[in-house]
This record gives structure tokens, sequence and C-alpha cells, in this order.
């Protein structure tokens, strides 16, 4: 028996060539679907009820968060990152600050980002909404904040 494969790609296949089911995990799309479904579910756990209090949340938001991390690592998974840096990675997609860069990696990055190393044409495209709306974010705190004094 012959266990030894060759592991280059088919002939039929180029260099650039390289669909979302090679790499495994969850693609762009199926992210965005996710992550909407979690903010949106977590927004409203998190909404107090007539009285005040957040019954549901205690129970369901630790779930919710654990999803969301495995979602990021799913994704992550299809980006191309693997061993520590994927842990880090996905970690750092909890801390709000730094989350940034993960979750802006996870929308724009297409499948085996970190095996070309560029952004391909729709990437580009939401990367550069996502900047511009980051800029108008900060742009409005500045001035609120600003117009306080």
């Amino acid at each position: 028996m012959d266990y030894s494969k060759d592991t280059n790609q088919d002939e039929n296949h180029e260099e650039g060539d390289r669909s979302g089911g090679e790499y495994g995990g969850v693609g762009r799309l199926g992210f965005f679907v996710g992550y909407i479904t979690c903010s949106v579910l977590l927004y409203f756990l998190l909404q107090p009820n007539k009285f005040g209090e957040r019954i549901a949340a205690p129970y369901l938001v630790p779930p919710l968060l654990f999803f969301f991390l495995v979602l990021v690592y799913a994704r992550l998974v299809n980006v191309g990152k693997v061993g520590l840096n994927l842990v880090v990675v996905g970690l750092l997609s909890l801390v709000p600050p730094l989350s940034i860069w993960p979750i802006l990696l996870c929308f724009a990055a297409q499948a085996g980002y970190e095996q070309t190393g560029e952004l391909d044409s729709k990437g580009r495209i939401i990367n550069l909404v996502v900047w511009i709306w980051l800029l108008m974010l900060i742009a409005v705190v500045l001035i609120a904040f600003f117009s306080l004094r």
C-alpha cells in the first residue's frame, strides 16, 4: 500500500483558484448571519423587563458567547489561521477594544487569506466600508465629547 499522497493541487486548478470548501470552517456569509444573530439576541437578552430585571440573561448569555467564540474560531479556520495564532486571535475577539481586528478579519478575508496575504475584491470593498464606518463613529464620538465642554 502506498500511503504517500501528492498534496499538490490538481492540474485543473490554478494556483490562485481556491474554493471555500478546501479550508473548512464558516464562510463570510455564514459568519455575517451568525454575528448578526448573536448581536440581536444579546441585545434583547440584556434588555430589562418591565420590572427592571434581566431574568434570562444569566442563563442564556454564556452559551451565546460560547457560540460566538465557536463561530469566530470556525471563521478563522476558514481564513487559514492555525495553532497558537488561531487561539490568540480568537480570544482577542472577546476583548472589546482589541476585537476590531479579528472581527474585521472575519468579515473581510476570503477563504485561505493567510496563504495569499491579499484580500480579494469583495474583501477590499468590505474593508473599505468598515473603515469608513469606524472613522465616522470616531468622528461622532469626538464631536460629542468636545461639544460637552
